[in-house]
């Protein structure tokens, strides 16, 4: 470990160095309280828009390696730390990407008192806003119809190798399969550390 990731924080205010102490099932509730903060995020934004159903797209319980992060500390890479992302979809009648449907969530952010943010992408319009607590959350209005909820994390030190295998291994294959349509609320149960681990068929 260099003298840069030993000292630099992460998305949680902690150290490599402090991670690294903890223990792998120390590791493993914290992802799991992000991960249920995720999903705070994500059903208290969808609805906003729509107590229907909504198409998954990608799911918070697998972590991604945190040098694809937003805005990664110094040193993060492709092991030695994570963030988490959760994507949902929708479409509804007559729904182009007009510039206004973003005003329920902006009201919604600003609510919130979240730093909030509008732009436009082509002929795409997107609103986001900074929790204040690590994480970031972005809805997007696009001219085909179809409108993208995403709940991202930042960057957090932690094995990401070992977190994989500690938390899918412990989610049941009919589980992890994840649902193509659920409405707000639905999402995979995080496992405990006392479940066994699934042997790989």
């Amino acid at each position: 470990m260099n003298a840069v990731t030993h000292g630099t924080v992460d998305a949680a205010g902690m150290t490599r160095a402090e991670v690294m102490q903890l223990t792998p099932e120390e590791q493993f509730d914290l992802f799991g309280e992000r991960y249920e903060r995720v999903q705070e995020l994500m059903t208290g934004a969808q609805l906003q828009i729509s107590d229907g159903e909504w198409r998954w797209l990608a799911e918070a319980f697998v972590p991604t390696a945190g040098v694809f992060g937003l805005n990664p500390p110094p040193g993060a890479d492709f092991e030695n730390s994570y963030f988490l992302e959760s994507t949902r979809s929708i479409r509804m009648p007559g729904a182009a990407g007009a510039r206004e449907d973003l005003d329920p969530m902006i009201a919604y952010f600003e609510s919130q008192n979240w730093d909030t943010t509008v732009s436009s992408r082509g002929s795409d319009f997107v609103v986001r806003a900074e929790t204040g607590d690590g994480y970031q959350v972005s809805y997007t209005v696009q001219s085909n119809g179809q409108y993208n909820l995403n709940v991202y994390s930042y960057v957090f030190w932690g094995d990401s190798n070992t977190l994989l295998d500690t938390v899918v291994g412990r989610i049941p294959n009919d589980t992890s399969d994840s649902p193509t349509l659920t409405v707000p609320g639905g999402f995979v149960p995080f496992p405990k550390w006392s479940d066994p681990v699934i042997p790989d068929e």
